[in-house]
């Protein structure tokens, strides 16, 4: 997994496991919401970056589109040039 990648897992589990309303504090369980991350939001008009997400509400994280490295071991971004900030959106 990249180093991007890996960082927005831990991120995501990190903020899963501290929210208010996680089950670990409350013994409730929480109605599940999905964050849905599209591959190609921070090229849209009105752009949306990983820091947008509201990870405290999210209970699962949806990222499309990851793919595989060329040997087919890593799992790697279809948008590199983004993702890892090698270029800004709408550069």
């Amino acid at each position: 997994m990249t180093t991007a990648c890996s960082k927005l897992v831990a991120l995501l589990l990190v903020n899963i496991a501290s929210a208010e309303r996680s089950p670990l504090i409350t013994g409730e369980r929480p109605k599940p919401l999905w964050c849905f991350y599209d591959h190609e939001s921070p090229e849209r008009p009105w752009p949306y970056t990983p820091k947008d997400v509201p990870f405290t509400y999210c209970t699962a994280l949806i990222y499309c589109c990851l793919g595989l490295s060329e040997d087919g071991r890593n799992i790697t971004s279809l948008r590199p040039e983004i993702d890892f900030g090698k270029r800004k959106p709408h550069g």
